[in-house]
């Protein structure tokens, strides 16, 4: 969208959303099958839209953003009609520095109902990754007249 304004709400109706789920399904692609692999993990946002997530050193996960940090994550959808809502965000993922650690542990401690609680973060093979968006999209069908949201750069 060209009109500010409205880029900027929609990027505050994004961010609403993200605070408002625990969970997302993130997929990576093993570079040597090529093959797509996805799986189900807890997050944190920060109000740039940026989304924190942790694995442990040696998963799949983690050797696949070693070779290709792209990654596609999804969140949201309920069986329950009043919460039919979904995101899909592309968007590329970069393991937390030292530097930053502390701040970004404190951020993702503080979501509430998150699973991941001081023992993950204690664990010395969990490592935490931070994915800045390349583009985003939101649906949100609770209302008579649904809201579709693209936000394609940034």
């Amino acid at each position: 969208k060209n009109n500010f304004k409205e880029q900027t709400s929609d990027k505050v109706a994004v961010l609403d959303f993200l605070k408002s789920q625990v969970l997302c399904t993130l997929s990576t692609v093993n570079n040597v099958t090529l093959q797509p692999e996805s799986a189900l993990l807890a997050f944190a946002e920060l109000d740039s839209l940026e989304i924190l997530f942790l694995t442990l050193e040696g998963s799949r996960k983690y050797v696949n953003l070693m070779q290709n940090n792209k990654v596609a994550i999804v969140v949201g959808w309920d069986t329950d009609t009043e919460k039919w809502a979904t995101l899909q965000y592309e968007g590329r993922a970069v393991q937390v520095t030292d530097k930053e650690y502390a701040k970004y542990k404190k951020i993702f401690l503080k979501k509430k109902d998150t699973p991941c609680n001081e023992k993950f973060f204690n664990n010395p093979g969990m490592k935490l990754f931070k994915v800045k968006p390349t583009w985003i999209g939101y649906s949100n069908f609770q209302g008579n007249i649904p809201l579709v949201i693209e936000l394609p750069t940034f």
